[in-house]
């Protein structure tokens, strides 16, 4: 869905010469848990996402999330998360390697490690 409503909104934004924009795209996310290593590993739990449409100054256009959170078991540990998507290629590349069939075909042709000390 991002991806098709951000191809969408760079087409307009070329048609119609938008130099500036920052607008959250108008779909919903799953909550997610966000993990993250420093000294530990630190963990923010029951995050919301939210996507938006940015063009930057150089005037390329990017999906971006980018939210700021805090360790659930100490507010004073925090972390800024990117995750920018740059063209229509960022968006099929993750989607391929979300594919539950390629995912499957991975697993199967992977040997287990475990396997290798019998």
């Amino acid at each position: 869905l991002v991806r098709d409503k951000y191809l969408s909104w760079v087409k307009i934004a070329k048609e119609n010469n938008v130099t500036e924009m920052d607008k959250e795209f108008d779909i919903k996310f799953p909550t997610v848990s966000i993990a993250w290593r420093g000294s530990k590993w630190w963990f923010a739990f029951d995050r919301k996402i939210t996507m938006s449409f940015l063009i930057l100054d150089n005037g390329k256009m990017v999906a971006i999330w980018c939210p700021k959170v805090s360790a659930s078991s100490n507010e004073f540990i925090d972390e800024t998360i990117y995750f920018v998507f740059e063209c229509e290629e960022d968006f099929n590349s993750l989607l391929n390697q979300l594919n539950s069939q390629a995912i499957l075909d991975k697993l199967l042709n992977t040997k287990n490690n475990e396997d290798l000390f019998q």
